[in-house]
């Protein structure tokens, strides 16, 4: 009997190890935790890369894809020597920007925002590099080195203003030659076929240029269209779109030029039929294809007629500034007119 009483008591107390086992076990399995191995990625960069006219005193941002270890983003602030996971250049990385101050996070340690020490240089292309250095919380880095691909393009214009909102300028030389061109009439088959001279150039609001001036013709015996109205288009980096003539009489020169709210150019100028003491104001309209919408004459003393300049006014039409009168004894003129001339 005794023996069969230590059996069962053995048998008892098997059951419960076994038990206890399967408890630690489960525990064990439940308490286990899953190590975060997924290396972050870049999501966003701000100026955006191809972004053009972006202004010299914007700041410059990186948005990550998770939670980043803040001591591992930095940038320089002492020199333009490229230093720091967080940088931002214009030759290359030859030299980078200097910077303000270290990185500034926000959005839960996810997007990190740079303030350049002075102004972007203006139409400049700066590049955007985050390097492998970075870590987000769990320590892990880059996969690869982030970097834009073409970068981003800083204005021309001088966006900054004092705290009158008047516009300032500096009286330093400028330092940079963007680019610098070099335009021949469309039908010269060398320079001396033709003189041409340019009387006004504007930027448009694609980021291009639009030219307008004079062509003259050398040609022997002289043409019916010895003088041609010069206008031409280029993009932001002075390559030609398109180059074209206008003809209306005998001597045509283009003064002064426009846009329009539909992206139209709008110019004025002389135009005249012998080149003698009797010219009327030019009027004109070309469309961004450079397609001539409509030419005209517009005769104000029936002497010596003439624009210099041309501007918007409120209502859709122009007003135009020049000269009216005999040669030599002309008087001051301004002439407002309707959308069609």
């Amino acid at each position: 009997m005794k023996k069969i009483l230590h059996i069962i008591l053995i048998f008892l107390f098997s059951l419960t190890i076994i038990s206890c086992a399967k408890k630690s076990s489960s525990s064990s399995s439940d308490n286990t935790t899953t190590t975060d191995t997924t290396a972050p990625t870049v999501s966003s960069v701000s100026p955006t890369d191809n972004q053009s006219g972006v202004s010299i005193t914007d700041n410059i941002s990186v948005t990550f894809s998770e939670t980043m270890d803040t001591t591992y983003v930095t940038t320089n602030t002492s020199d333009t020597y490229c230093s720091g996971t967080l940088r931002v250049s214009s030759d290359n990385f030859s030299t980078c920007v200097k910077m303000s101050s270290s990185p500034a996070s926000s959005n839960s340690d996810k997007t990190f925002t740079v303030d350049p020490s002075d102004n972007l240089s203006r139409a400049t292309t700066y590049k955007i590099i985050v390097t492998t250095g970075v870590k987000d919380r769990a320590g892990n880095t880059l996969s690869s080195q982030y970097e834009t691909s073409s970068g981003f393009v800083s204005t021309t214009l001088d966006n900054t203003s004092n705290s009158d909102n008047q516009t300032t300028s500096s009286d330093d030389a400028p330092n940079q030659v963007v680019f610098t061109k070099t335009i021949m009439d469309p039908d010269a088959t060398q320079s001396k076929d033709y003189e041409e001279w340019a009387s006004e150039v504007i930027q448009t609001s694609d980021g291009g240029y639009v030219v307008v001036g004079r062509s003259i013709s050398w040609a022997w015996p002289t043409p019916n269209n010895v003088d041609d109205i010069l206008i031409v288009k280029l993009d932001g980096s002075g390559n030609i779109i398109w180059n074209n003539k206008i003809h209306l009489r005998n001597y045509d020169r283009a003064t002064s030029v426009v846009e329009d709210n539909e992206g139209n150019y709008v110019l004025t100028g002389f135009t005249s039929n012998d080149d003698s003491d009797k010219s009327d104001v030019f009027f004109a309209k070309v469309n961004i294809q450079g397609n001539v919408l409509l030419k005209t004459a517009i005769k104000i003393t029936n002497n010596y007629d003439g624009g210099y300049s041309i501007s918007k006014t409120s209502d859709g039409g122009y007003i135009i500034g020049g000269e009216a009168g005999h040669s030599h004894n002309e008087d001051f003129m301004m002439l407002k007119v309707d959308q069609n001339g």
